[in-house]
């Protein structure tokens, strides 16, 4: 598997989500007791899911680099020097995609989200979570549209399977 280097080439997964289908949900067992309540609601394993989760969480921890310099590091480089945070009793919003397993060569498979307190002080890439209540807003996506930037005619593509694991995983 191919994945171009994001030190190169920016990346981001954009959708709109119809705030029609929000659903109140609780959930127990932390990151992957909301993974199950998710998948609970969102049965189609095929169709990928962008969510938008707000609530009070009780905790959360999540991950996040300090800010980078030319010449930029690689994101395995990068993530290397992150910091992991921990927070009690604040509220906020969770934003990312679930991807099928047969997208693993476009995406990272599963699921990918990442905090923002309401005050927009904290957030980063979710390691761990924990709530009473929350309000979820998905949208299986019946599409993608993808746009390449100028740049990709002379980006240097090669990274491995590993790498991408390292940065996903941590």
């Amino acid at each position: 598997m191919n994945i171009i280097k994001w030190h190169i080439i920016s990346f981001a997964n954009v959708a709109y989500i119809n705030n029609k289908n929000h659903k109140q949900v609780t959930f127990e067992g932390g990151y992957e007791g909301l993974k199950e309540k998710l998948n609970e609601l969102y049965l189609e394993e095929n169709m990928p899911v962008a969510f938008l989760i707000t609530g009070e969480f009780i905790n959360i921890e999540y991950r996040s680099v300090p800010e980078q310099e030319k010449p930029y590091p690689s994101l395995t480089e990068v993530v290397a020097n992150q910091t992991i945070f921990f927070e009690e009793s604040i509220s906020g919003t969770l934003v990312g995609f679930r991807f099928p397993q047969f997208m693993d060569d476009m995406n990272a498979v599963g699921y990918h989200l990442h905090f923002i307190s309401d005050d927009r002080t904290k957030g980063g890439h979710v390691l761990n979570v924990d709530s009473d209540n929350v309000t979820v807003l998905g949208e299986s996506l019946e599409s993608l549209y993808v746009v390449f930037p100028d740049n990709i005619k002379d980006a240097d593509i090669d990274v491995s399977d590993e790498d991408v694991e390292a940065v996903e995983k941590k």
